[in-house]
């Protein structure tokens, strides 16, 4: 098995997001995960990736001054950036295979229970699910996420409130396989700045966030 140059740029962006450490330590961290890779190959791709602005190291002086400096390496500003968009690209690739899978009538259907249990929580408490003809509910929602909101469990909403029309919100960046339903409306927009009225929706929903949404 080969093993690519660029999997030891994301495996290194991952150990370095986690702390600072030597090129040994990233050589030894390389063979635990299977890499079959020589020391200067290493070397070589670290000193790729602090050449290209990824990484920066700085010398450190053996206690007592014996022994040889140790060269450490840590992520760049510019190398926690790419390892975000890493992150964010497999995520992206694990929701949209999320959403293309099972993806039936079917499953539609069995979350209408979970559907109704949502909505069931708030009528609990004496909320009002406006269901009549023409009601507006928007949900605002973050990257999306199978444990915050699911494609399906957006479809399984639309059925389950026929008469409502449902306007969903998201990061333009973000993307939802959705059936094309008349009752919903996909719109690009954040939590902070929905692109609709003030006072349009007679029902929101705000799921989980992270700092940037």
């Amino acid at each position: 098995m080969t093993f690519r140059k660029p999997d030891q740029k994301r495996l290194v962006l991952s150990l370095l997001h986690q702390r600072e450490v030597s090129g040994s330590d990233v050589y030894k961290f390389l063979a635990k995960k299977g890499a079959r890779i020589w020391p200067n190959h290493v070397y070589g791709t670290l000193s790729e990736m602090e050449r290209a602005g990824l990484l920066k190291g700085r010398w450190l002086d053996n206690p007592g001054g014996k022994g040889p400096r140790k060269h450490l390496y840590s992520l760049s500003i510019r190398g926690k950036k790419e390892f975000r968009e890493l992150i964010r690209e497999s995520i992206d690739l694990l929701v949209g295979e999320y959403s293309r899978s099972d993806h039936t009538k079917e499953d539609v259907r069995n979350y209408l229970d979970v559907v109704k249990s949502y909505f069931g929580r708030f009528t609990q408490i004496g909320a009002r699910i406006p269901t009549r003809t023409g009601s507006k509910i928007v949900g605002v929602v973050p990257d999306p996420d199978p444990l915050v909101c699911s494609p399906l469990y957006i479809e399984a909403a639309s059925e389950a409130l026929p008469n409502a029309a449902l306007y969903v919100v998201k990061p333009p960046h973000a993307k939802l396989d959705l059936e094309v339903r008349p009752n919903l409306t996909v719109l690009d927009g954040w939590r902070h700045n929905m692109p609709l009225k003030d006072g349009f929706a007679d029902w929101l929903s705000v799921q989980g966030f992270r700092n940037d949404s």
